[in-house]
C-alpha cells in the first residue's frame, strides 16, 4: 500500500453579500515537496467581471501562502538531506 501524505490549503473570494466569486485549492506533498497542485475556480462569472481586481490579490495571496508552504517543506527536507 502507498500513502501518500500532504499539506492542502483552500480559500476563497466572496462578494460582500457572501456569494462566492473564486474558490482557490492547492497542496504539496510532503514527501516531494517540489511536487505541488494548484487549482483555482471561478465561481461565477458575472461577479469575477465585477470583482477582477479582488480576486487577483486574493489568488495572487493564496499563491503566496502556498509557495511558502512549499519552501518551509523544501527547507526542512534539505536540512535532513545533509
Amino acid at each position: 500500500m502507498d500513502i501518500k501524505k500532504e499539506i492542502k490549503l483552500t480559500a476563497t473570494t466572496s462578494a460582500e453579500d457572501g456569494t462566492i466569486i473564486a474558490t482557490y485549492q492547492g497542496s504539496v506533498d510532503t514527501t516531494n515537496p517540489k511536487k505541488i497542485s494548484y487549482n483555482p475556480y471561478i465561481a461565477d462569472q458575472e461577479l469575477y467581471r465585477l470583482n477582477r481586481t479582488k480576486v487577483k490579490e486574493d489568488q495572487m495571496a493564496f499563491e503566496d501562502a502556498l509557495y511558502s508552504e512549499q519552501d518551509k517543506m523544501l527547507l526542512a527536507q534539505e536540512g535532513t538531506e545533509e
